[in-house]
C-alpha cells in the first residue's frame, strides 16, 4: 500500500510539471485573447469598444506581469489584433 502511494504522488508531480511546462511555453495571439475576452464575458458576447478594452487589459497584464519568460506575446494593438481575428 506504501509503494501504491509513493507511485500516485510520483505520477501526481509529474503531470504537474507536465502542465507547468505546457503553460510555460505557451503562445499569445489574437484568436486566444479574443476568445477568452468572449467565453468571460456574462453573455458570451461584448460591443466592438467593450472587446477592444478586454484585449489592451489582457495585453497590458500580460506584459507587465508576464507569467513565464517563455510566453509569447504578440506586438499587435487591440485593434490590429480584432482586423487579423475577423479576417479583414
Amino acid at each position: 500500500m506504501n509503494a501504491q502511494f509513493g507511485f500516485n504522488k510520483a505520477v501526481n508531480n509529474i503531470s504537474q510539471q507536465v502542465m507547468i511546462n505546457i503553460n510555460n511555453a505557451a503562445a499569445v495571439n489574437a484568436m486566444n485573447l479574443t476568445g477568452t475576452a468572449l467565453l468571460s464575458s456574462r453573455q458570451r458576447a461584448l460591443s466592438r469598444e467593450q472587446l477592444l478594452e478586454q484585449l489592451d487589459s489582457y495585453l497590458q497584464l500580460l506584459r507587465n506581469v508576464p507569467y513565464s519568460t517563455d510566453v509569447i506575446v504578440p506586438d499587435e494593438n487591440p485593434e490590429d489584433m480584432l482586423k487579423h481575428v475577423l479576417g479583414s
